[in-house]
């Protein structure tokens, strides 16, 4: 089964939108300011490592921007729903420093997992096929 012929003006459209849930979702998660800034560089480095995939390795835009998307997106799906823990988690880190208990629970580790899994096979359908 092919990839649906999506044109590359929607692909920029999918993508500013990908990026402004990812910022939307983390922005509001993040406790501190110290994080909401860092979490802002993350779309910032997926534009900069898409670039030099593109100049080094000669990659389309049509196969970029599909990663892209969906790459930023495995983030806020896979953690969606436990917004809470996170952000209890990090409020403890910035104030305790990193201890073993801060782990993530099974639930979200899993939900990430298979949010990762899951949008990976996605990529590479919407790009090689």
């Amino acid at each position: 089964m092919h990839a649906p012929a999506i044109p590359l003006y929607a692909w920029w459209i999918i993508s500013i939108a990908a990026t402004l849930a990812f910022l939307i979702f983390f922005v509001t998660l993040m406790p501190t300011r110290k994080y909401k800034i860092q979490v802002c560089f993350a779309p910032v480095l997926g534009v900069a490592f898409g670039v030099a995939s593109a100049l080094l390795k000669d990659i389309k835009l049509e196969e970029l921007l599909p990663m892209y998307s969906t790459a930023l997106l495995v983030f806020p799906i896979g953690v969606m729903g436990h917004r809470r823990e996170i952000r209890q988690k990090i409020l403890n880190r910035s104030m305790h420093g990193e201890h073993p208990e801060d782990k993530p629970s099974r639930a979200l580790t899993a939900q990430l997992t298979l949010s990762l899994v899951i949008l990976g096979a996605l990529m590479a359908w919407l790009t090689f096929t």
